[in-house]
């Protein structure tokens, strides 16, 4: 997964040895943390890059979110990955039975809970569907 540090004149930070050492002590497999550093305006490319496509005040915003706050947004991060990968395993086991409305019914049927929770949401959908 990749993470990082998005702003201008980040030379000061120790952000990529920190994460790096946690994720070393966690013994997170394929980590990959970096300093970006990008104006506002490489910002919003970087943004609608990724598919967001926001005003000048929401970049303004954001970016100064970003600043304050550097890892405001990664626990979203984590969690989209997590999705991700958790749909992916269904629909390599159900191959042609994987359907998408079931899936996402499975996943919001967990409601508000810890990944782990989720995924026995997820397996007992694969297993009802094999």
């Amino acid at each position: 997964m990749k993470y990082g540090l998005i702003g201008e004149h980040l030379g000061h930070s120790f952000s990529k040895q920190i994460q790096t050492r946690i994720a070393e002590i966690e013994n997170v497999k394929d980590y990959d943390y970096q300093l970006v550093e990008l104006d506002k305006d490489e910002f919003k490319e970087f943004m609608e890059s990724k598919g967001f496509s926001l005003d000048d005040e929401s970049i303004r915003t954001q970016y100064a979110q970003l600043q304050a706050n550097p890892a405001a947004f990664e626990p979203y991060y984590v969690g989209y990955h997590e999705i991700i990968n958790m749909k992916e395993d269904a629909q390599q086991a159900l191959g042609s039975r994987f359907h998408e409305k079931e899936f996402h019914t499975a996943l919001l049927e967990s409601g508000i809970a810890p990944f782990q929770v989720v995924q026995q949401h997820i397996d007992a959908y694969v297993e009802k569907n094999k």
